[in-house]
């Protein structure tokens, strides 16, 4: 946010005093608040069920109850208003419907009939975008996304497909998906297929806009973990074992979260600064998994899960939430 200074001047003496002096109060520091989304489980319940949820700064939000499984999967802040995609299990056929949440207040983008998740969420003026996909019975699964409720299509069902990022650019709406082998973006539902070796195979989970350029972040079946910036990928491991779960792009750099997996050995979750690689752990558990990233200024943080412990790392700091909870994702608001 920035701050604007409007002096009073009265004659030009006033002016050329005041001109002449300089403060030597500091800055004020900037207050970031951060949110995390994902679930805890509701232990010591017939299913254990896992409750949807976001932290804001360590307090937790439930958005469901443990009578059917939700899970929170994207979060994205509004002014005052906290809007959460995810899905929700009905009791009744246990199929998952796609909803949103704004301010704990439950949406339904469908109506339970067909397995549908809403993976990821954006507003732009009011508007409010979730994306994600819908699994129709003896069918496949097929990219979707919602404005507002109404539904858009983007595949055919030929291939099973599916949209995991959302990003809302000069009134431009992106999406970034997979349908079949390949990994897309859809800008204003027209696709682009990424670029890939003829014998591998893409999948994206992530997307931004910064000025003109699209930045993706995905996987290649032959390099692993990899991110595009428009339509040109740069691999960020030889290692087909690994993956990216998250991107971010501001003036400092560009951040990517993502986790190597070697055969018969434990994962190491990164985060990527300008490509550089800067292994994460936790202390919490040899299990760790980084999800979502973003930056505020000098500071980096990605969601994570340290074993069974959801949480975030803060500059390479391990910082717990909740036990018996999962984070997927991560949105900064600075003030």
């Amino acid at each position: 946010m920035k701050v604007l200074r409007f002096f009073l001047v009265a004659g030009f003496m006033a002016f050329a005093i005041t001109s002449c002096k300089k403060s030597n109060t500091p800055a004020p520091a900037k207050q970031v608040d951060v949110y995390i989304s994902g679930g805890i489980q509701a232990l010591n319940t017939i299913n254990n069920a896992y409750i949807a949820c976001y932290w804001k700064n360590g307090s937790i939000v439930k958005l469901s109850d443990s009578l059917t499984a939700a899970l929170a999967t994207g979060i994205a802040i509004d002014h005052n208003d906290v809007y959460v995609s995810g899905y929700h299990l009905q009791a009744s056929n246990g199929n998952a419907k796609a909803v949103y949440w704004k301010n704990g207040k439950e949406v339904a983008l469908t109506d339970g009939t067909a397995w549908a998740t809403a993976n990821a969420i954006a507003v732009d003026n009011g508007n409010v975008y979730a994306a994600g996909d819908i699994f129709y019975p003896l069918g496949k699964s097929v990219a979707a996304y919602w404005k507002n409720g109404a539904l858009t299509v983007l595949t055919d069902g030929t291939a099973n497909a599916s949209i995991s990022g959302i990003t809302i650019s000069n009134g431009n709406v992106y999406l970034a998906g997979t349908d079949g082998n390949d990994g897309k973006v859809w800008k204003n539902g027209v696709a682009i297929t990424l670029n890939r070796a003829p014998t591998s195979y893409t999948a994206v989970n992530s997307i931004v806009v910064a000025g003109s350029d699209v930045y993706v972040g995905g996987y290649d079946g032959i390099y692993g973990a990899a991110y595009w910036k428009n339509n040109n990928p740069t691999y960020l491991t030889n290692n087909y074992a690994s993956f990216t779960s998250g991107i971010a792009v501001d003036n400092d750099g560009i951040y990517v979260a993502g986790n190597i997996n070697p055969v018969n050995q434990i994962g190491q979750p990164n985060v990527w600064v300008d490509d550089v690689q800067k292994p994460l752990q936790s202390g919490y558990s040899s299990t760790n998994i980084a999800y979502g990233v973003a930056a505020s200024g000098q500071d980096i943080y990605v969601a994570a899960e340290f074993g069974t412990y959801a949480g975030y790392w803060r500059n390479g700091v391990a910082i717990v939430l909740s036990n018996y909870a999962t984070a997927n994702s991560i949105a900064l608001v600075t003030h």
